[in-house]
């Protein structure tokens, strides 16, 4: 049995999600081949900064779940700035 995704899980993988979404022309093509090379390009222009950083909240997100045996009433787990 799989384990239940939490809503903080979610919203690691919305983020990431509405930040591919945001490279996407705003006038996309209804023209399906069209659409996926849109996507396409859009991933493959994705900053790979922004990638590790959504990664790495995913991996702060379950270590909090792990420490509130399985508990999502937690705040999400920002990383520190750097001074």
């Amino acid at each position: 049995m799989a384990a239940a995704v939490t809503v903080h899980q979610r919203l690691c993988d919305l983020g990431f999600f509405r930040s591919v979404d945001s490279r996407l022309p705003k006038l996309r093509s209804f023209k399906m081949p069209t659409f996926i090379k849109q996507i396409e390009e859009a991933f493959k222009e994705y900053p790979e900064e922004k990638l590790d950083d959504l990664c790495a909240m995913k991996t702060r997100v379950c270590v909090a779940i792990v420490e509130n045996e399985g508990d999502n009433n937690f705040g999400l787990p920002y990383r520190r700035k750097k001074c």
